[in-house]
């Protein structure tokens, strides 16, 4: 523990109280061993192991957000394919490898963060400042300040947080190093987008990318146009096609909305002990191999992406298919909410159908009630959209990489009955 002392504490430790051969246990529990012993037991020959790309590189645990999580198995060659795609997009930037300077402020042991920051840091030979504690926005943006961080690839919630910190929101931080802001990891509603870029000064670009295809698949480009609520265009090497939800065999036309499948070099080998899963995730088409993605999703005459939600999380109301992002993003835009939930719980008053339930944060000394929240909605939803029921609470429950966990939601909603 020497080495986590302060600087003083260290050097009168090492002067006065170290011992030449280390400090000992005097009495060793039967099954307790020192580490020193069971080196010098074996020959420091470093076993002969070969590893090719095709063996298997990660096991990526999905989010979870709607049901069980499932471990997607991903081969070496599918992480360093998709590091490359995404590397592609840096070279556009006007900016040598050397002076790139990420911020490491999203998770390492997902792949988002193990490709995005760690991979592409390494394979350009260029920085990393690592943020232990992202939910620390102090730390996040005395980190930016310090050392001047040029890409930040983040997270709504994390983007969101920035806006509404009070140094932010005064023009106390300087945000101006930042170059390239990506989000990913969950919908980025546009009043976030908006609302960081007036303050910042910088550009976020919304990307999309799935555990099941490590790890991006999707982002605004950099020098076309940055569309506001669009995921973007497909990564160099990835084939897109969007099918009918009631004839997953038949593609639909530009403009309508279907589910979302691809195809490319990094989707997954399956999942980890879910036969009849993968089965159904991976089906062969036209020679390729075809990721179905669960997402609902529409392409615009222009190539452009956009995610409209999950198929699980999509809510039938009144005979009308209701989106929930859809509303959360309506809600998302009042000036008093700092997070929203939306899920389909049972209908308080009519058994065998389904309703919508917000759950809100409200910003700190927002005294936002439901009944703003319902006539602010008059105007931005169909009726049908609205929710039922509006909660206030102190934080949504999330994923690890900043994802809302409507499970979860729904699990209060059941607790609460």
């Amino acid at each position: 523990i020497k080495e986590y002392l302060p600087p003083l504490a260290k050097l009168l430790f090492t002067i006065a109280r170290e011992k030449k051969d280390g400090h000992f246990v005097e009495q060793l529990a039967e099954d307790d061993h020192w580490f020193q012993d069971l080196l010098a037991k074996y020959d420091g020959k470093q076993p002969a192991v070969t590893v090719s790309a095709d063996d298997l590189a990660i096991f990526q645990y999905t989010g979870g957000t709607t049901g069980l999580a499932k471990a997607a198995m991903s081969r070496h060659r599918a992480l360093v394919a998709n590091m490359l795609m995404t590397e592609g997009i840096l070279d556009l930037l006007d900016l040598p490898p050397e002076d790139e300077i990420s911020l490491g402020a999203i998770p390492f042991f997902h792949v988002y963060g193990l490709v995005i920051v760690v991979s592409t840091s390494v394979y350009r030979g260029s920085k990393i400042v690592l943020v232990p504690n992202p939910r620390d926005i102090d730390d996040v943006l005395g980190n930016i300040e310090t050392f001047r961080t040029t890409l930040f690839p983040g997270v709504p919630a994390l983007y969101n947080a920035i806006n509404n910190h009070p140094r932010v929101q005064s023009g106390d931080v300087d945000l101006s190093s930042l170059s390239l802001c990506i989000s990913g990891s969950a919908p980025l509603p546009e009043s976030t987008k908006a609302e960081f870029e007036r303050l910042s000064g910088a550009t976020l670009r919304e990307g999309f990318g799935m555990s099941e295809a490590p790890t991006a698949t999707h982002v605004n480009p950099i020098f076309r146009e940055n569309r506001p609520a669009s995921i973007g265009l497909p990564l160099p090497e990835m084939d897109m096609r969007i099918v009918s939800l009631d004839d997953d065999d038949a593609d639909v036309p530009v403009g309508e909305i279907g589910e979302l499948l691809m195809a490319g070099p990094n989707v997954m080998v399956g999942y980890h002990g879910m036969l009849e899963e993968t089965q159904k995730a991976l089906r062969e088409r036209d020679g390729k191999r075809w990721l179905y993605t669960g997402d609902i999703a529409r392409m615009d005459e222009d190539g452009y992406f956009y995610i409209v939600d999950r198929k699980k999380d999509m809510a039938l109301i009144g005979g009308f298919n209701v989106y929930p992002t859809n509303v959360e993003n309506a809600i998302a835009a009042h000036e008093s909410v700092l997070e929203v939930g939306v899920a389909a719980i049972p209908h308080p008053e009519r058994a065998g159908q389904e309703a919508l339930k917000a759950w809100i944060v409200r910003k700190p000394g927002a005294q936002l009630t439901a009944e703003q929240v319902i006539e602010f909605l008059g105007d931005k939803l169909a009726p049908y959209e609205i929710p039922r029921r509006i909660a206030f609470i102190d934080e949504l429950p999330k994923t690890a990489v900043g994802k809302t966990l409507r499970r979860e939601l729904t699990q209060l909603e059941a607790e609460a009955d």
